[in-house]
């Protein structure tokens, strides 16, 4: 079998060559095979209409080689573009082999043959440009659900999951995964302000690096989290999403980021982050002397009740129980000695969006390092309320044992006092509305097995006074919110206040 020249010119896009898709499917004959492989592989960048007869024939021979395995007919069914000859053929050779026992190994180097031909078409388009995107490096890394390898050839619309790995595009713009993250690669998409871009990486989850190449204005590479689209002019940058919001760094050039927030330019050596908005505070524990009252009478030792909404509150042994007492019109539950305390235990705390804690007092005696509330963790102390009634007085907020922030309390009889531990790590410690005093520090993680007290701690002197009411929230109240609460209760428990 002589080899036929390579077809050239506008004839060879309009169809397949004749003599070379006439050979096509009789190239899975091993002795055809040896001597026209090579020149059959080198004729098909130049001729589309070769590279559709081979592709269609690819499609026979692994149906055949499902016969061998299966031992069973196969149907094939001719698709649109294909060469009826070339299907012809590989379908009388199935039909053949159904009279007898089928063997795989006669036609091992045809198909050693049409899986570097499928390897060429894979790599290249069918017009001859580059894949679309190819793996260079992988981690435990996943493509569409299934284990993937370094050098795997990726196409338009793949998820990956996993990481560490790095992601090559077809013009030469590098992606770069850390472990565990998930994205999805396209084509193409559309901008939430509006146009089209390039190629579209979807990350849900995880961070991405990117190096990329100078990139068409109108149609440019795009990084979309769920919260922000980061897009691409040509530079370097990191984008990083999880379940608190999107965040970008850029190491070289500027690109432009669009969020809820608008767009905004971000440049090298810069980041910015756009916040996944918490959700409302929720009530986690509340407890309100005048609750009690029906279940204890006032000026007795208090033997127990069930709290109000998800706190239950119970004494422990010792000489001394705390008293409901009457104030007024109002009730307190009274601690005056070293062994009074009560403590609860709550469920898991999601602590990521930050804790409200409020509490409202009565001190008695001055005295020092007087816990009103804590919230604990075991026996870590994570957040707690702590009375200096000095004269004036001062009240402090401690998170993670370390005191915080202090503020003074002009009379020193009546505090609404509450501690916002936000987010972001700043504590915001209020005695009236506003914006209360702030400090910066570390943001608040899971409470896995919290704790409530109230009127002593481990250390330091048991609370001489009365605790009229005490509220835990999950999340943030802002400061409108803040005074409403804090004005709620105090009417509730009678309880005077003045600047709320």
């Amino acid at each position: 079998m002589s080899a036929a020249p390579a077809a050239s010119g506008p004839s060879a896009a309009s169809g397949p060559c004749v003599t070379w898709g006439e050979r096509a499917a009789g190239m899975l004959d091993p002795e055809a095979v040896r001597d026209q492989a090579a020149a059959f592989i080198a004729h098909l960048p130049g001729c589309p209409g070769c590279r559709v007869v081979v592709e269609q024939t690819i499609r026979c021979e692994r149906l055949l080689a499902t016969a061998v395995v299966l031992r069973a007919p196969q149907r094939v069914t001719e698709r649109r573009g294909s060469s009826t000859s070339s299907i012809r053929r590989t379908t009388a050779t199935i039909r053949r082999r159904k009279t007898r026992p089928l063997s795989f190994l006669p036609w091992a180097g045809g198909i050693a043959a049409l899986l570097a031909v499928a390897v060429v078409i894979g790599v290249s388009g069918r017009d001859g440009t580059p894949a679309f995107a190819t793996l260079e490096n992988a981690t435990a890394v996943t493509i569409d659900g299934r284990s993937a390898r370094a050098g795997m050839v990726l196409v338009p619309g793949v998820d990956l999951r996993g990481g560490p790995a790095q992601v090559r595009l077809a013009d030469g713009t590098r992606l770069w995964l850390d472990a565990d993250t998930r994205l999805s690669l396209a084509a193409g998409g559309t901008l939430r302000s509006g146009g089209r871009t390039g190629v579209f990486v979807r990350l849900d989850d995880g961070a991405v690096g990117v190096s990329a190449k100078p990139q068409d204005p109108a149609a440019p590479l795009v990084v979309q989290t769920p919260l922000a689209e980061t897009v691409v002019v040509g530079t370097a940058f990191r984008v990083a999403h999880d379940s608190s919001g999107s965040e970008l760094t850029v190491s070289s050039g500027t690109v432009k980021l669009v969020s809820k927030d608008g767009e905004r330019l971000v440049t090298a050596g810069s980041h910015a982050r756009v916040e996944l908005a918490p959700p409302p505070a929720t009530l986690i524990a509340s407890f309100s002397a005048s609750s009690v009252v029906g279940t204890t009478a006032p000026n007795q030792p208090l033997t127990g009740w069930a709290g109000n909404g998800s706190l239950l509150a119970l004494p422990p042994g010792g000489s001394q129980q705390p008293n409901l007492r009457q104030l007024d019109k109002g009730y307190g539950l009274c601690f005056n000695g070293r062994d009074q305390q009560l403590a609860t235990s709550l469920p898991t705390i999601p602590a990521q969006h930050g804790l409200t804690l409020i509490a409202l007092v009565i001190p008695i005696n001055p005295g020092r390092d007087q816990t009103v509330v804590a919230l604990s963790e075991g026996k870590r102390a994570r957040l707690t309320l702590v009375r200096h009634d000095l004269n004036p007085g001062t009240i402090a907020a401690t998170i993670d044992g370390t005191e915080r922030v202090r503020i003074d309390v002009p009379n020193g009889k009546h505090w609404s006092v509450a501690c916002r531990w936000q987010a972001d790590g700043s504590a915001v410690l209020n005695l009236a509305a506003g914006a209360g005093k702030r400090v910066a520090g570390s943001p608040p993680s899971a409470i896995l097995a919290p704790h409530l007290t109230f009127g002593s701690s481990s250390r330091g002197r048991a609370l001489e006074g009365d605790i009229i009411a005490v509220e835990l929230h999950a999340g943030v109240l802002d400061d409108a919110a803040l005074a409403a609460r804090v004005r709620a209760l105090a009417s509730a428990n009678r309880f005077p206040i003045t600047d709320w």
